[in-house]
This record gives structure tokens, sequence and C-alpha cells, in this order.
């Protein structure tokens, strides 16, 4: 079994590093011997307790900030390159890591080294990203032996199509998840911290990181058209931390909707909030969600998304409809919400596929033969 190492900037709750820690869990149970590297120390229970205890976890500083973690990764290379020359692959997920990756590259290349082959996953794929930034790492991108995109990103398309070799798509993908009941202790509760009615409500939610990058002022937008049209008690609830929350505060006191708002911060089992919503508003690249939209259609909850790929249009056969008006996504909640029976029968397909399409395993084993594949390039001839 080969061995891995997985790279992340912190344990926090994000897509990329829970998508991380749970491919790294998987090659653990599959009998890879497996490592997580990581630059800063965060809460543990945000995300280090989800990871199996016999995952060797190694920090590479546990004081310096979100910025400092770069100069300090720098040195801890140094020290570490006997260790990490050890390993098979050296898996990075997100900016910092690129940045390790980078260094990792160059390294490699000076010192003529076979091993470690190098594999980044690209998560923000979709995301907003200036066209400086994107133009930096697909320069990055050149010194991996394998690059992963998450799904398709009209930004990526042309570097995918002249480094056909390079670059794969591999989905992300979940374990299932069993849902809770409505009236578990643990949900009632989080409803009452959320100040949720507990009656004749309908709620519509989302689950993430309230920050730029994840376009919260577009799922603002959509339940604000949504709550101005509804005409039953309708409720929102957005679960998640970041600096952009004032700002959605904002965007509903604007529309006369503060009351129905409901920003309870983070929480650390998803099915919680979950079991508490009507229909989940995701956020879709093309015909891929993210995880916590995979974790909704887990818990049984009807999935719609606003779609971030400008050039993709929504077919009947995709699985999660999208679109990129806020009020045609409305439009479609709405239509959703006059229909209970819609909506079970919606979340019990978007179920059966996700489990056929969109599991650990189906991930891990694509991963699996990345690997192989990488490896096999890195030990042909000189």
């Amino acid at each position: 079994m080969p061995r891995i190492a997985h790279l992340l900037p912190a344990l926090v709750k994000g897509g990329g590093e829970r998508a991380a820690v749970d491919l790294a869990n998987w090659q653990f149970g599959q009998g890879w011997e497996v490592a997580m590297i990581v630059g800063r120390y965060a809460d543990e229970a945000l995300l280090r307790s989800q990871l199996h205890p016999g995952i060797d976890v190694r920090y590479i500083s546990r004081r310096v900030g979100r910025f400092g973690i770069y100069p300090a990764g720098l040195v801890w290379l140094l020290k570490e390159r006997r260790w990490l020359s050890g390993f098979d692959v050296i898996h990075g997920h997100l900016s910092f890591s690129a940045a390790m990756l980078t260094s990792l590259g160059l390294w490699r290349r000076l010192a003529k080294l076979r091993r470690p082959a190098l594999v980044e996953t690209y998560h923000a794929v979709g995301m907003p990203i200036p066209a400086y930034a994107r133009a930096v790492h697909r320069w990055m991108a050149r010194l991996r032996d394998g690059f992963v995109l998450m799904a398709e990103d009209c930004h990526w398309r042309e570097f995918r199509m002249g480094h056909a070799g390079l670059v794969e798509i591999i989905p992300n993908g979940l374990a299932a998840l069993p849902a809770l009941p409505s009236d578990h202790a643990s949900v009632l509760a989080f409803a009452e911290l959320a100040q949720l009615p507990t009656k004749d409500r309908i709620v519509v939610g989302n689950i993430g990181r309230l920050v730029a990058e994840r376009r919260p002022e577009l799922l603002a937008k959509t339940l604000c058209c949504i709550g101005r049209s509804m005409e039953r008690s309708i409720h929102f609830l957005v679960v998640g931390e970041g600096p952009e929350r004032a700002a959605m505060q904002r965007s509903f006191a604007d529309a006369d909707l503060g009351n129905q708002i409901h920003l309870p911060g983070l929480a650390l089992d998803p099915r919680i909030p979950l079991s508490l919503m009507d229909l989940y508003i995701s956020l879709n690249v093309g015909p891929v969600t993210g995880l916590a939209g995979l974790e909704a259609v887990h818990c049984g909850v009807p999935v719609i998304a606003i779609q971030l790929d400008e050039r993709y249009a929504s077919g009947a056969d995709d699985w999660i409809w999208s679109d990129q008006s806020v009020e045609k996504v409305a439009a479609k909640a709405l239509c959703l919400l006059g229909d209970s029976n819609a909506r079970r029968e919606l979340a019990r397909c978007q179920r059966q596929h996700a489990r056929a399409c969109f599991s650990i395993e189906a991930m891990g084993r694509a991963y699996e033969r990345l690997y192989a594949d990488v490896l096999a390039a890195r030990n042909g001839p000189a």
C-alpha cells in the first residue's frame, strides 16, 4: 500500500478540509499508511476530532496565524525533507498547500529525486478568484504530477485541454449520513438556539462559510426573493461563520425580512440543522455541488442550486436543478415549497443518485487510480 501525506493549512470547517479528512480516513481504513501535515493549530473540535486516531497528525506550527504559516512552512520543509521523501505521494489541498507543493517540486527537481509524487486538489473551482491568482496557480500546477479539479470549470477548461495528462476531474464524495429525527433532543435544542418557530413554518437553508469566495450575496438575494413572494410563514436558516455575516443580516433587514433570517453560527454536526430544513439552496459548478449540498442530500433534504458556471445550462438529466438567475432559482424554490410530495420525491431520487455516484468509495477509488498513474510515471526511465 502507498504511503500518503495530506497537506492542509488548518483543520477547520470548510469543504476542502472536510474532503481531505474524509479521504484520509477512507485511505486509512483501506490499510494505507496515512499522515496529515497541518499548517497551523485550530480548535480540535472543528475537524481534528473527525480524523481516525491512527492517522499521524503533524503541525507545522501551533502559534502562527493564517499568513505566518507560509514562512514557517518553508523552514519546516527544510527540516523535514528527509521524512517527507519517505512518502510515495504528498497530496495538497488549498492555497497554503499549493505553495508548499511548489517548494517541494523545486527541491525535488534540484535534488533529482523520483519521490514523493506531488498531487494537488484545487478546491476553488467556480469561486470568484482574481485572474492574477488563477494565473499563478496555473503556473504552480505545472510542477505537479497530478492536478485535480473537483468539477469542470470554465476558467480551467483551456488549461485542462492543454495538459490532458496532468489534469483530472474527481468529484467530491461523502460517506452516507443517517438523518436525525426532527424531534431529536439535539435538533430541538438547536432550533431553540436559532430562535426558529416550532410550528407552522417552512425552513429554507444553507450551510457554509460566510466568506466572499462562497458568494453569500447570491444566496442572500435568492432567499430574499423567496421571502418576498412566499405567503406562508417561511424562515431562512444559514449555518456558518465568516466576515460576510453582517452583510447578510443587512440584506434581510433591507428586504424587511429581518425576523425571518436565522444565523446561529457553526454547527459541528450538519445533520442537526439539516433536520430542520424543508429545502436546501446550494451552489453548483456545472452539475457538481459542494460537500454541504451532498450532506443535505444524504440527510433527505431536497436540493436546488445557484449556478456559478456562467456557461452552463441545466438540463433535464441534471440530478440537482440549477440556474444562474436568482429569480429563477427563487421561482423553482417556491414551486417546490408549495408541493410537499414533489419535495419528497426529489429528495428520494437525489439520495439514490448520490449514494451511487458521489460516495466516499467512488472518490477514494478515483484517487487510488490517480496515485497509481503518477507513481508509475515517476518510476519510469529517468
